[in-house]
């Protein structure tokens, strides 16, 4: 799996993605709220790089269940090793450690994202189009170790 940019409200926590790990963090304003209704939960991510205007929202089942390991959604969640190359162009690899992630069956999905503007001009051509995909997962605290 390849991770093209990920935002996070710390400029601490991007710096050290980048420069320990290699890791594509970029800070960016960052809101989430989830409001759990009836026998659904709706999550709201709003984004940006210095205001949230990109948003999705997203309504599930308040229901979690823990994914099959043959599934995609477990593929997505149970990320265990990272790997990227160093600034030498050798491959380096750290270990991710978190408890098995919950999911909730997601029901809705919408988005109001300008990818170009997010990620690159080249990404430019996902506005506009439905995803194939929408995984809503509980998450947990996670471990990071050093490179090796």
């Amino acid at each position: 799996m390849t991770f093209l940019r990920q935002l996070v409200p710390s400029r601490l926590v991007a710096a050290v993605a980048r420069l320990r790990y290699g890791e594509p963090f970029q800070t960016a304003r960052v809101e989430a709220r989830a409001v759990e209704h009836g026998d659904g939960v709706t999550v709201q991510y709003r984004f940006g790089r210095t205001a949230p205007k990109h948003q999705i929202v997203v309504t599930a089942a308040r229901t979690t269940v823990v994914p099959q390991a043959t599934s995609f959604e477990h593929h997505l969640t149970e990320r265990t090793h990272g790997c990227r190359r160093g600034p030498d162009g050798r491959l380096r690899t750290f270990r991710v450690e978190h408890p098995p992630w919950l999911i909730r069956p997601v029901r809705t999905v919408d988005y109001e994202i300008d990818f170009g503007e997010v990620y690159g001009r080249e990404w430019a051509f996902l506005n506009g189009r439905s995803p194939v995909s929408v995984v809503l997962a509980v998450g947990s605290d996670v471990a990071v170790y050093p490179p090796a």
